[in-house]
């Protein structure tokens, strides 16, 4: 009995995660060829993510 609770447990999880996850396509890119300076960041279309790039050694006080 309880291996018949386990798995419906796992089938029941199994059809709830897609509903909680977010699909993501790739419309924020930046080519080989672009590049960006100092001060420039990408940031995501919904504004959730934003990347920062940085050369190592380099000062990191202006990180917020």
């Amino acid at each position: 009995m309880s291996e018949t609770i386990h798995g419906s447990c796992f089938l029941l999880s199994f059809f709830c995660f897609p509903l909680n996850s977010h699909v993501s396509l790739g419309a924020d890119t930046i080519s080989a060829n672009s590049s960006l300076s100092r001060d420039q960041t990408i940031v995501s279309a919904r504004k959730v993510f934003e990347l920062v790039f940085f050369h190592p050694g380099s000062s990191l006080a202006r990180q917020e």
